[in-house]
């Protein structure tokens, strides 16, 4: 063969792919007295929250936890904004940073929390001195048109509403009246949890 010749060599294709299919293995099925136990576990730990929450509730049905403030809003005054039966939850923030629209809790007589309202901030005015304790916020319910006799300054303000929630202050009142109950079923619950958990022990079973 001399230099110039040229070899042309072809090779047939032998490869072919293979395609596998992974799948995963299915999960083992959870034992149905695994999801009761998680269900009483969520009922106890709820009932001895709200069992918690209604017993701190003073006289004027109010609760401070880690700097929110906690009230029962009993009466429609403030419907539809709040609701008669809802749980309404205020923080506190500067007198610059309170606007009207804003709805607040203040006391009407200084330092008595048991003699409070909620209103809607209509205006606010500087008094003379322009200190925190000289401004006096004009204040009136969602339906009125009319500014309400009682001017509260700063030092009354108890709180600016954060959120609301209906229908809570009913279930919490009822609670409070009738702690023997939640208490029963707090203390159940938890029974309950300790029978499962003995029954899945002598199973010898890992939740």
């Amino acid at each position: 063969m001399s230099a110039a010749e040229t070899v042309t060599e072809t090779i047939p294709a032998t490869e072919t792919e293979i395609v596998t299919e992974t799948r995963s293995a299915p999960k083992p099925k959870v034992p149905h007295h695994i999801h009761l136990l998680r269900l009483l576990f969520g009922v106890s730990v709820v009932g001895s929250l709200l069992l918690s929450l209604a017993l701190l509730m003073n006289s004027a049905s109010h609760v401070g936890v880690l700097g929110l403030h906690l009230y029962t809003e009993v009466t429609d005054a403030m419907s539809p904004d709040i609701p008669a039966g809802s749980l309404l939850i205020t923080v506190r923030k500067k007198v610059d940073k309170i606007q009207p629209g804003d709805i607040i809790t203040f006391a009407t007589a200084a330092g008595k929390e048991d003699s409070r309202l909620t209103r809607v901030v209509a205006d606010k005015v500087s008094l003379s001195g322009g200190s925190a304790v000289n401004v006096a916020f004009l204040t009136k319910t969602p339906k009125s048109t009319s500014f309400d006799a009682i001017q509260p300054n700063y030092t009354n303000i108890l709180g600016v509403k954060l959120l609301s929630i209906p229908g809570a202050a009913w279930i919490l009142l009822y609670i409070r009246n009738y702690s023997w109950v939640a208490a029963l079923l707090t203390a159940g619950a938890c029974i309950s949890i300790v029978a499962v958990r003995r029954k899945q022990a002598l199973a010898g079973e890992n939740v």
